[in-house]
């Protein structure tokens, strides 16, 4: 398969990840202020991670999926750094949006299409 049919895949994961498999309650589980809305034990106050965790190392799994079956030459250490950084980067800005207040959907969905293309030219064309 040709690298931009793998970046056009990367890009439709993104899409369904980030959009039609995030539940509604994965989204609430992200955030700081529903879990403090339950109760005010102080035992739930970092839970919140472990949505943001789930959810961006799934969403990292999904962009890679198409490298993982259309591009065999792609060896398995550079996927699993590319899992790696992916997932944590995309945590930070999840954090950020859904947290801290300080990014915009839009700015956190362009931050993500620059993973994307900074994953697809590593991996796919540079390589």
């Amino acid at each position: 398969m040709d690298e931009f049919r793998l970046l056009i895949l990367m890009f439709i994961c993104h899409v369904l990840d980030d959009f039609v498999l995030q539940l509604a309650c994965l989204s609430k589980l992200k955030q700081k202020s529903w879990w403090m809305s339950q109760t005010d034990n102080e035992l739930y106050k970092r839970d919140y991670y472990v949505g943001l965790v789930v959810h961006s190392f799934s969403w990292s799994g999904w962009i890679l999926l198409p490298l993982i079956f259309f591009a065999p030459d792609v060896p398995g250490t550079m996927l699993l750094i590319a899992f790696l950084i992916n997932g944590i980067l995309h945590a930070i800005m999840d954090n950020r949006k859904a947290n801290k207040l300080d990014v915009s959907l839009l700015a956190d969905q362009l931050f993500h299409f620059f993973q994307i293309m900074v994953t697809w030219i590593v991996l796919c064309v540079v390589r």
